[in-house]
């Protein structure tokens, strides 16, 4: 009997004590589960923070140059002929006093001046000499838009640029437009910060199509000239989803998403 009550007694320790080493390790996934979770937030809204701050650093700067852009589009109001190569030496003065690289000034038609301020050169050039980019901008702005470009190798400077263009009127007329372009490393400031979530993650700017416009110090994508928006057998993104981040991007939505490169996510 004594045997029996010892072998009963053992079996339940044995079953207490199962119970209690698996409420244990379940008590401790959920802790983990709950700080992993926890943690993964906390980076979350930091990457957001970050992010956000990053861009009111770039929205800032390129106030700054709409700002310029829009004083001397009220300068070339002022003057009787926007391509007169006096008022463009003129307007050069100010040139020297930003990071513009290149300064241009176009009527209606499609004539005009571009000052290249590295070469000190003024060139007499149409529309219809430019690249589409410089196309684009200055089509636009005549329509009377603010208009910044997507990064593109400039013809006159040969660095990586991004062009802003803005309307010139004096009263109601439209007189054309003048357009400038920046080097794309002004903006680098921020991407190239070595502390981007406590110094793990890399924080890179991407144009409208995906295609990289300054890259981050530790990206991965090794490619210089890959889109992280584009479709191949290697990618994980689908043509939907790269239509739809491409317009929350235009919408400057919020997204988050993943992308596949040399194998790994």
């Amino acid at each position: 009997m004594d045997d029996l009550q010892v072998k009963n007694d053992k079996r339940r320790l044995i079953i207490t004590s199962t119970v209690i080493i698996i409420i244990l390790l379940l008590v401790g996934f959920g802790v983990l589960r709950l700080f992993y979770y926890a943690y993964e937030n906390t980076m979350k809204d930091r990457m957001i923070d970050e992010v956000y701050r990053y861009e009111s650093q770039i929205e800032s700067q390129i106030n700054q140059d709409f700002e310029m852009m829009n004083t001397m589009a009220a300068f070339f109001g002022r003057a009787e002929n926007i391509t007169d190569e006096e008022y463009f030496k003129i307007i050069q003065n100010v040139d020297e006093e930003n990071d513009f690289v290149t300064l241009g000034v176009f009527d209606t038609q499609g004539k005009g001046l571009i000052s290249d301020r590295d070469a000190h050169k003024v060139y007499d050039l149409s529309i219809d000499d430019l690249p589409e980019e410089v196309k684009d901008v200055i089509n636009r702005s005549i329509k009377g838009e603010e208009v910044m470009s997507d990064g593109f190798v400039g013809i006159l400077s040969e660095k990586d640029v991004v062009m802003f263009g803005v309307l010139i009127y004096s009263g109601d007329s439209i007189l054309g437009c003048t357009i400038a372009s920046a080097e794309i490393s002004a903006f680098s400031g921020a991407v190239e910060d070595n502390n981007v979530l406590f110094g793990s993650g890399s924080m890179s700017l991407i144009d409208s199509k995906g295609n990289f416009l300054i890259r981050g110090v530790d990206s991965k994508v090794d490619n210089q000239n890959t889109s992280i928006l584009f479709q191949s057998k290697e990618s994980n993104l689908s043509e939907d989803e790269i239509e739809d981040i491409i317009g929350s991007m235009a919408n400057r939505e919020q997204i988050e998403f993943s992308f596949t490169t040399n194998g790994k996510i």
